[in-house]
């Protein structure tokens, strides 16, 4: 679903990726809302993205989509077990759960935790790092959500989180008081090795700062450690310092540093290093000097590192990691939903001590918690304590709100409620009332795993009238006739038409949809369908076809 309340990102950084308010901000304009479209009538908030069958590649190698194949791991080794198995995760963005009313879809952490310990359950050792992104920038949930997330990853045993884009916007400091400040010297630790001045900016206690330049895992009963470091690259620091300007965040050289902490970790003697870099696998050269810039060439700069974990500027991920010397520069995707594994097995040979395997995971709904161990996982327990926490807080209240464009030109219009829109279009009316629309409401009052998505704003915005509007929905209680999905989601605020059903200028403003002036058929069903996608888009609505669709509302 599209975020509306983040800025968009810069071509050389991923731009495609969700710009959605709520995980926290407001996801979608309520007059475009589902437009003229269906909701579909067994609308499950709690669904499952995509149902890609697993991906599976052996060892890595650039190029080609993800392979598709029944099983996961085919090509690795089957006459022995690897030595440690990293999980690879990143730019979830705040999806904590799909966020859609159609199967099938993929992503969530109750998924990615029962993956993991899937993995356990084979007694593979895991090592968790998670790039960073992982709540959305800004709106009224984004750091209640990123210290949930941040809680979820430590359930699931991680050992590192970068921080990206997201995080800085928050700003940093925000985001860091919600989980690390309590969790000080705990997993995951937060990375940014080329974040200056980190214990005189983010202080935590003893003398230690609440951002980290590296960190070791494993180590123990035969497991190699690995070494882990995060770096956020040129291009987003030089962004960030344009963009954002935190006086508190100012960013070093990455190759200094880099140097710097390669020398540190030698002291801990891990046989895997490990690189989270905030930037794209290449980035464009800029300069008289032409610099080369991004994941492959600090692979090229430093063999030390066998896996890079990179930003992907395209929501799907490649179904392959790609080989720069003897490192895996490897990107995961968007919203969560895919995971990377790196499987590592010793070789004996000095000069090449593991070999590596990639495995690019869809989190299907196989990984779903069956129901008689519900209360048993604890991730969604988590995710039930965080919807309680957005209800007992009305979280709904501080969402803000603007004008309508409608009330930009009519400031006295106000919201209504389909009821009063029965006794002048009743054949319209009616049409809506026998739609999926009229009913939209009641499907988050039953959801559940987690329940109380009616008090959740990101959930709200596409099943009411007018969420982020003045004089629009506020809570089932206040106004109960703004609930469902009505005539003024698509037509905005309709008081001032009944009280002048013959202003022309009004008249335009609330059916934007009729065909303009010069507009043939199809670019006028592209406009209205593009409206409908608000809500209708490829996460909520996996099987939306506007042909289809559309005639069950026409009206």
């Amino acid at each position: 679903m599209v975020k509306d309340d983040q800025v968009h990102r810069e071509e050389t950084l991923p731009t495609d990726r969700p710009e959605h308010g709520p995980p926290t901000g407001l996801r979608r304009p309520a007059w475009k809302l589902v437009a003229l479209a269906v909701i579909a009538a067994a609308i499950s908030i709690a669904a499952v993205m995509h149902g890609l069958q697993p991906s599976v590649s052996g060892p890595a190698e650039a190029g080609a989509p993800p392979p598709k194949a029944p099983q996961l791991f085919r090509d690795w080794p089957t006459d022995k077990e690897p030595d440690v198995v990293l999980v690879l995760s990143g730019q979830a963005y705040g999806y904590m759960q799909p966020c859609g009313c159609s199967k099938p879809q993929y992503g969530g952490l109750e998924r990615r935790y029962n993956f993991i310990q899937s993995l356990k359950q084979r007694n593979w050792p895991v090592v968790a790092v998670d790039l960073g992104d992982v709540a959305q920038r800004s709106g009224p949930q984004s750091q209640l959500k990123y210290g949930y997330a941040m809680r979820a990853l430590q359930l699931m045993g991680y050992s590192a989180a970068g921080i990206g884009e997201d995080e800085l916007a928050m700003p940093l400091m925000d985001a860091l008081v919600q989980f690390t400040l309590q969790n000080l010297g705990k997993q995951p630790h937060v990375l940014a090795a080329n974040l200056l001045n980190k214990k005189e900016n983010f202080p935590g206690d003893q003398g230690r700062s609440m951002v980290d330049s590296w960190t070791v895992a494993g180590g123990k009963n035969g497991v190699p450690k690995v070494g882990v470091t995060g770096i956020v690259g040129v291009k987003l620091a030089e962004k960030v310092e344009k963009e954002i300007r935190d006086p508190m965040v100012r960013f070093g050289d990455n190759g200094k540093t880099i140097a710097a902490v390669l020398k540190e970790m030698q002291a801990e003697k891990p046989e895997l290093s490990v690189l989270l870099y905030q930037g794209l696998p290449a980035e464009e050269e800029q300069g008289k000097d032409r610099v080369r810039r991004g994941a492959k060439a600090l692979a090229g700069r430093f063999p030390e590192f066998q896996v890079i974990l990179t930003l992907t500027r395209e929501e799907e991920p490649p179904g392959t990691a790609e080989r720069v010397g003897n490192t895996l520069v490897i990107g995961v995707g968007h919203k969560g939903r895919y995971v990377g594994v790196v499987g590592a097995f010793r070789t004996g040979q000095q000069n090449r001590p593991f070999d590596l395997y990639y495995q690019l995971v869809p989190l299907i709904e196989d990984y779903e918690t069956p129901q008689e161990k519900a209360a048993t996982n604890p991730v969604l327990r988590l995710l039930e304590e965080y919807t309680q926490e957005v209800k007992r807080d009305n979280y709904l209240a501080k969402y803000p709100r603007q004008k309508h464009p409608v009330q930009l030109s009519f400031p006295k219009a106000t919201y209504v409620g389909s009821e009063a829109c029965k006794k002048c279009h009743k054949e319209a009316f009616n049409i809506w009332q026998n739609s999926g629309h009229s009913n939209a409401f009641a499907a988050l009052v039953t959801a559940k795993r987690p329940a109380l998505r009616q008090f959740d704003g990101e959930c709200v915005v596409c099943h009411v009238v007018g969420f982020q509007y003045d004089t629009g929905y506020r809570d089932d209680k206040q106004t109960a006739h703004l609930k469902n999905v009505g005539c003024e989601s698509c037509h905005g605020p309709g008081s001032a038409h009944i009280n002048n059903k013959n202003d022309q200028k009004l008249h335009a403003l609330m059916n934007p949809w009729k065909r303009q002036p010069g507009e043939n058929d199809k670019q006028h069903k592209n406009r209205v369908d593009q409206s409908c996608q608000k809500c209708h888009d490829t996460d909520n609505d996996v099987h939306w076809d506007f042909d289809k669709k559309w005639p069950k509302v026409a009206h």
